[in-house]
């Protein structure tokens, strides 16, 4: 192919070109290479195999209320893209229910000859059986908001259908929504995300309709949400992200002045309809990663009785935190143990209480049952699972609470594969720096007669304070660890598994630390005697897949094979694309020549040696083609130079997904097929 302008720092720019012919020729040829050299007979057992998995009937069901219906989404053989379905909220939630099928999202793609993929529904306060559905354009960040009548299981005629885009929407009346808005012109931040609050009245073009906010031209995005009042007139709460990590929260009110809930400018700011509560990310009057309660009277205007419910200790962080109608509830990690407690609002003197968890708990997620949280609104959803233990929901009717609590267990999933005799450890490696990096890790069944030469899988991410905790992944489990493979999580640097500090030890200049962390680890697990280096594959998707990028060309020689997912691999350029104006804050600004120095110096891209000078392992890059958070040409010109340089790389490019690679379940199987057909074929062929 043809390279198109190229030069030290701008290599391969056709490639951003989607629709460039060029472009299209170089995905062709590598896609049909990939295909001819992972889609044998065994990716095909495998494929079925994954196939079977995600349409299976007998899963596990995750029921969201409103008004009297539980929903659920679900796929199946029939339906790959899926249904949404509901049954009555009394009744209990097995598969064998009386399951009544609202929406048929297979059929409604058939009727547009087009790819929609779920993200949801949102349910009207005022009618609990009119909501808008959220469709995907193809699994993408942009969104199509449908006027929906549940009881009548049809799209309402003349109502409201607010065409793709980054937005956001939010009941306020029966004849009005408040949409967050980035499609009319200027309305978009700098990161391409909603940057106006528009109040759009049925039959009102959105484009046009009136701005009741507008972001400052550095913030990241808004969000507006009506919230519920007991008076029925709706308080207005808009969020404004400064950066990704920092926010804050306005009032609005009929017949009052906007109201900014007082707040460090170093926060995380979110609300109900008579408290707030916000989570510091910088030292103040309170520790870094403190979570203070603060309540506001129906003026809008708050107290001043800032409340901490949460201080962290050493290794110890505030995971998740969610208020209810009358309740806050939150999880603690505790050198990544999880637990869960809850505080009652409406009394000041109330003390936190901790619910005690079951046994095998290595990761607990918490939601409200119900779709949107409103009055009246108590019921927790707590959601755990471990590496080897299938999820369990179990629910909390704290609008019974009595001073003691107990879960109740909702449903669960069936295992989804063998994990008898499998076993789970908590290690921890030493940084360059002498920093101590927990990780787990998963061993197969005997794997004590493999010791010294253990197949094993890393997974890493190591950016914007999100936190990698252990997931029943039961494809991982049947294609990987009952065959043999090893499998290991790693908490390193820029992940927020220890709070906001060890996330900021690894931003910017400092970024170098989450590789030197997970590069530790891999030469841990040699240590430890568990496998040698060639036996070591190491995956991740996003920054997740820059990770990784990083550990190909500045440590080859610790890796025998990369999986590379919907990556971030131009540090030069990121910037250049809309949505990589907001992971400035993240990573450092190329257009500032300091900045610059420290990206270039680990940029996977610029960082890449010929094959007669390093020989790199074997490497499997994948993305998708209408990725608009991570533009698929990281992945695409990356394959570039590495195939230039004459290195062992293949990449694939599917056609839909978005960034996070979902959609119907035949597409999803080939994934998971194609990339650990890969894996397999350099670690355990022989």
């Amino acid at each position: 192919m043809k390279a198109g302008e190229k030069d030290s720092d701008h290599q391969f720019l056709v490639l951003e070109d989607d629709k460039d012919e060029t472009c299209q020729s170089f995905v062709t040829q590598q896609n049909e290479a990939s295909s001819q050299a992972l889609c044998d007979a065994q990716f095909e057992n495998d494929r079925k195999i994954v196939l079977e998995l995600l349409q299976n009937e007998n899963r596990l069901i995750r029921p969201r209320r409103t008004g009297k219906w539980l929903y659920e989404f679900g796929r199946s053989g029939n339906n790959p893209r899926g249904l949404w379905q509901r049954l009555p909220a009394n009744e209990a939630v097995t598969h064998n229910a009386n399951w009544e099928v609202v929406f048929d999202l297979d059929a409604f793609c058939k009727s547009e000859d087009h790819v929609w993929v779920w993200f949801g529904a949102i349910p009207a306060f005022f009618d609990p059986d009119r909501v808008l559905l959220v469709l995907s354009d193809g699994g993408s960040d942009r969104v199509r908001f449908i006027e929906f009548d549940c009881n009548r299981k049809c799209i309402v005629e003349n109502g409201f259908d607010i065409a793709p885009s980054k937005a956001d929407v939010s009941w306020l009346d029966t004849d009005t929504i408040i949409l967050s808005s980035s499609a009319s012109e200027g309305d978009a931040t700098k990161s391409g995300w909603p940057g106006a609050i528009r109040r759009v009245k049925r039959g009102d073009d959105p484009l046009i309709a009136p701005v009741i906010l507008r972001a400052n031209s550095s913030d990241v995005l808004v969000n507006g949400t009506a919230l519920q009042r007991p008076d029925d007139v709706p308080l207005i709460a808009i969020t404004t992200y400064h950066e990704l990590q920092k926010s804050s929260v306005t009032l609005l009110n009929y017949g009052s002045e906007p109201v900014l809930l007082n707040a460090p400018a170093e926060a995380h700011v979110s609300c109900n309809q008579t408290h707030y509560f916000y989570f510091t990310r910088s030292k103040g009057a309170y520790p870094t990663g403190s979570l203070i309660l603060n309540s506001f009277k129906n003026n809008n205007s708050s107290y001043e009785q800032h409340r901490a419910v949460f201080i962290p200790e050493d290794r110890c962080a505030l995971d998740q935190f969610l208020l209810l109608d009358r309740w806050l509830a939150w999880t603690v990690l505790d050198n990544l143990k999880p637990s869960l407690f809850i505080l009652a609002l409406d009394d000041i003197e109330a003390k936190p209480f901790e619910i005690s968890l079951p046994e095998g708990s290595e990761r607990v997620e918490i939601s409200a049952l119900d779709m949107e949280v409103q009055l009246d609104c108590n019921i927790l959803l707590v959601y755990t699972q471990g590496f080897l233990n299938a999820p369990v929901i179990y629910q909390l009717d704290l609008g019974r609470y009595d001073g003691d609590a107990e879960l109740e267990e909702l449903t669960r999933s069936p295992e989804r594969f063998d994990a008898e005799g499998m076993t789970t450890r908590l290690l921890e490696a030493c940084s360059d720096d002498g920093t101590k990096v927990p990780y787990h890790i998963v061993l197969p069944v005997n794997h004590e007669q493999e010791m010294g030469q253990l197949p094993i899988l890393m997974c890493g991410y190591g950016g914007y304070e999100i936190s990698l905790k252990p997931l029943y992944g039961f494809v991982t489990g049947k294609l990987w660890l009952e065959r043999g493979g090893a499998y290991v999580l790693a908490h390193i640097r820029g992940g927020g598994e220890f709070g906001p500090d060890w996330h900021q030890a690894a931003m910017r200049e400092n970024r170098s630390r989450s590789f030197e962390d997970f590069a530790a680890i891999a030469k841990d697990l040699v240590k430890r005697g568990f496998t040698t280096s060639n036996k070591i594959a190491c995956t991740g998707g996003s920054n997740g897949g820059l990770l990784v990028g990083v550990m190909l060309t500045r440590y080859p020689e610790l890796f025998g094979a990369i999986w590379s997912s919907v990556p971030v691999m131009d540090m030069l350029r990121f910037h250049k694309f809309a949505a990589g104006q907001a992971w400035i804050e993240e990573y450092g600004d190329p257009e500032k020549e300091e900045d610059r120095q420290f990206l270039q110096a680990y940029s996977p891209l610029h960082n890449v040696k010929s094959r007669s000078d390093c020989s790199y392992p074997p490497t499997y890059i994948e993305s998708n083609s209408n990725d608009d958070r991570v533009h698929p040409s990281h992945a695409r010109r990356m394959t570039a130079v590495l195939l230039e340089a004459k290195q062992e790389v293949l990449f694939h490019e599917f056609g839909s997904g978005g960034h996070g690679s979902v959609g119907a379940t035949n597409e999803e199987a080939v994934r998971w097929a194609m990339a650990f057909r890969f894996l397999r074929s350099v670690l355990m062929d022989g």
